[in-house]
């Protein structure tokens, strides 16, 4: 009984295991406004955003389907907005960075296991203030450059592209980007917990500025 015990518990590690080791990726695409998010496995790459179209399949109804009355369709509620309220107080460009430092640093952990087979980033600043357009140059520059260092450090590159570039004269900022990543489902895991703990911090810090913004504005 011990042994048939034993057998169990060992086939289930070692099933957890090869499935820790078994290699998935991302490919997330940005171009004309639209975010495309592909997963990979065994090669294959499944769409996730947008959601492809499903084709409609021909049921055929049955007597007592035909028979039952049309129901009225209850009132649907009002679903709570949470993107909406996670933007109330505003995002700032360091909270941004900051998150995006504390992926990096997270995948820094598995430093050299985590591959970026491509990544692509065209960007050109535009506005119909040339003063924005500069300063908006200026800032994703530097904010490549500081994430660029810790990229470095921490994950291996196939293909680079990156490009940056100021228009005074369309007035709208164009951006392209392509980021497709291979890494073992164990990784992920792994990512997962120490990112989430380093961005709850983040998020904390986030939810105190905007109770202080609410209790300045409430006093004034």
């Amino acid at each position: 009984m011990r042994l048939t015990a034993l057998i169990i518990i060992g086939a289930i590690v070692l099933v957890i295991f090869l499935i820790n080791l078994i290699p998935v990726g991302v490919d997330l695409r940005y171009a004309d406004n639209v975010l495309t998010v592909y997963a990979k496995a065994d090669g294959k790459l499944i769409q996730l955003v947008p959601k492809p179209e499903k084709k409609p399949k021909k049921e055929k109804k049955s007597k007592k389907e035909k028979k039952k009355k049309v129901e009225e369709p209850e009132e649907e509620k009002p679903k709570e907005d949470k993107l909406k309220k996670l933007a109330e107080g505003g995002v700032t460009k360091e909270e941004i960075v900051s998150l995006l430092k504390v992926v990096l640093s997270a995948a820094g952990k598995f430093r050299r296991k985590l591959y970026v087979r491509t990544f692509k980033f065209w960007f050109v600043s535009s506005d119909p203030d040339p003063y924005t357009a500069v300063m908006t140059y200026n800032y994703v520059n530097d904010a490549l450059c500081g994430l660029g260092t810790v990229a470095d450090q921490s994950l291996r590159f196939g293909k680079c592209d990156v490009r940056t570039a100021v228009d005074f004269d369309v007035g709208v900022p164009f951006i392209e980007a392509q980021i497709a990543v291979t890494i073992r489902i164990g990784q992920i895991v792994g990512i997962g917990i120490s990112a989430g703990i380093a961005a709850l911090k983040i998020i904390r810090k986030r939810k105190k500025r905007i109770k202080k913004l609410a209790g300045n504005e409430l006093a004034a």
